[in-house]
């Protein structure tokens, strides 16, 4: 009995039971005893400092003053940016989800920011902090 033809998962060539062998799956499939990524990357230590950033916050979002439940670096790790506090915005998820992995500045140039997070950048400017 042959396979039905389905589409791989990459190149959506037809290939029986979609197991193409220009890319084949991982052999791991899920392993429920592994941590997740969220959690060996924001352990205990940045939980605290979330929820510092938040307090000090009063739990509103520092681009668009809706409902804080994160909190965002404004230069981004992978960028050059640090864990420290004046790096360091409460955001609600979409502002978060929306600026990504671009600096407050970057962000604002794109028309995308709400119009408090132009006010908080020429604040930070002003004060002479990252943006």
């Amino acid at each position: 009995m042959t396979q039905p033809k389905r589409p791989c998962g990459v190149c959506r060539t037809p290939v029986p039971g979609g197991n193409c062998p220009k890319h084949p799956r991982s052999k791991g499939g899920y392993r429920p005893g592994r941590p997740s990524v969220v959690a060996g990357t924001y352990g205990r230590r940045w939980q605290r400092v979330r929820l510092v950033v938040l307090t000090a916050a009063g739990w509103r979002c520092g681009y668009c003053h809706a409902s804080a439940g994160t909190a965002d670096h404004v230069i981004p790790v992978p960028r050059g940016g640090t864990h420290a506090l004046s790096n360091l915005v409460a955001a609600c998820h979409g502002c978060n989800t929306s600026k990504g992995e671009r600096t407050l500045a970057e962000w604002c140039a794109t028309g995308l920011a709400p119009g408090p997070a132009h006010t908080l950048l020429a604040a930070r400017r002003r004060a002479g902090l990252p943006s």
